[in-house]
């Protein structure tokens, strides 16, 4: 638990409020987690300015863990999550080709598969839709067929 309240203790003197050392803000986890709203709302109050790349070159210069969160985008371009199938392209009828999350079973013998489209309920919706256009284009017809022959 130490630890945590070194890098609690480094993360608000990095933020310019070592004010926060003398209260609940800075106690042990579980006096803490009652304030967790406020402080998350004071690390965000702190890093809205700041660039993703600016705010992890701060917190480890105080030795303070902190990653950055890929985007969809990155995670599908991982080479080692590529070589592994864990994201995969999987064709599907409405969009194309689509990157998908590959199958996490990895057995020799069964080995989990995601090589076909989602069900989709767009192309189902499409279909009953020209289902009652063609039925409607057949009432009109019929219709002006009785209308022409008055």
């Amino acid at each position: 638990m130490a630890g945590v309240l070194d890098q609690l203790k480094r993360l608000y003197t990095v933020m310019g409020r070592e004010d926060l050392l003398a209260t609940s803000l800075y106690s042990n986890q579980n006096e803490r987690i009652k304030y967790r709203d406020e402080i998350d709302s004071l690390v965000k109050e702190w890093t809205k300015d700041k660039t993703t790349d600016e705010i992890q070159t701060i917190l480890k210069e105080v030795d303070i863990p902190c990653s950055k969160l890929p985007t969809f985008s990155e995670v599908c371009t991982i080479p080692q999550l590529l070589s592994r199938n864990a994201v995969i392209e999987v064709e599907q009828v409405i969009s194309g080709k689509v990157k998908v999350p590959g199958s996490i079973f990895k057995l020799s013998k069964t080995p989990g598969r995601i090589d076909y489209p989602a069900h989709s309920s767009v192309r189902i919706t499409i279909r009953y839709l020209v289902k009652c256009w063609v039925i409607q284009m057949r009432k009109s017809a019929s219709y002006l067929m009785k209308a022409s022959f008055k």
